[in-house]
């Protein structure tokens, strides 16, 4: 109970039980759990507020991306099989293309490509074999694979003596453009062969870059690889964007 003479108590709006508690500068600047976790990434930005996509009348035709980056250890296989299952939870139907020997896309969706009789590599290289023949299904509704494995190594020595190399991934995949809203391609460390077939057969390309420094010396020799496509090989491919990987908060 206030005595005579001492300032009144400050109230709590009505309804409250008992005093208002005073608002500190420490108070004021305090955030609970609830508000951070809602209103700010990991990098302390406002987290984005994406829409919904709105569900398809119909399917296709694909729209195919190229994840590129020479340089090994970057996230470029999980951000391949991620992206797909996004969109196919969304109702999506996405083909991904193992493009990379090393065959990290097939083992991460479960696919023993190496027990296989055909792959990514009898598209490229076999006259008789359709996409159909390659493509398998994965657990993932809506999700397939065009699975490889290290046979595919083969191909980029056996392709350059054919004529219009750089477009047998685009002549393979064109039979099943119609069927799925996504083709999204793996595509293996290098700027070779192999990834100038990516690039000729794709419409955007997407840089998986880790977040250190050092992941950015070959970004420059990456986009002028583009560019040299865009002019040469395939005028309608974009640069969709830089997807950045790996990221740590304490760097």
């Amino acid at each position: 109970m206030a005595r005579s003479g001492d300032p009144p108590e400050p109230r709590g709006p009505p309804g409250a039980l008992g005093p208002a508690r005073p608002e500190t500068e420490e108070r004021r600047g305090t955030v609970s759990v609830e508000e951070s976790s809602t209103s700010a990434g990991p990098t302390g930005r406002p987290n984005p507020d994406f829409p919904v996509p709105a569900p398809l009348e119909h399917h296709g035709p694909a729209r195919v991306i190229a994840m590129v980056n020479q340089k090994g250890g970057v996230g470029k296989t999980t951000s391949t099989v991620s992206l797909g299952a996004a969109l196919a939870e969304y109702g999506r139907r996405v083909l991904l293309v193992d493009f990379d020997p090393q065959g990290a896309l097939s083992v991460a969706l479960g696919v023993p490509a190496h027990d296989l009789d055909r792959t990514v590599y009898n598209l490229l290289m076999d006259d008789d074999c359709s996409a159909a023949d390659v493509i398998v299904s994965t657990s993932v509704p809506g999700l397939d694979l065009m699975p490889s494995n290290i046979d595919l190594s083969a191909a980029e020595v056996a392709l350059v003596n054919e004529v219009a190399r750089e477009h047998a991934l685009a002549r393979g995949l064109a039979s099943v453009i119609d069927r799925y809203d996504y083709i999204i391609i793996d595509c293996q460390p290098s700027l070779g062969l192999l990834t100038i077939n990516a690039l000729t057969a794709a419409n955007g390309v997407i840089i998986p870059l880790e977040c250190e420094y050092f992941a950015l010396r070959g970004v420059k020799l990456l986009t002028d690889t583009v560019t040299k496509v865009q002019g040469r090989l395939n005028p309608r491919l974009e640069l969709t964007g830089v997807l950045a990987t790996m990221y740590d908060a304490r760097t």
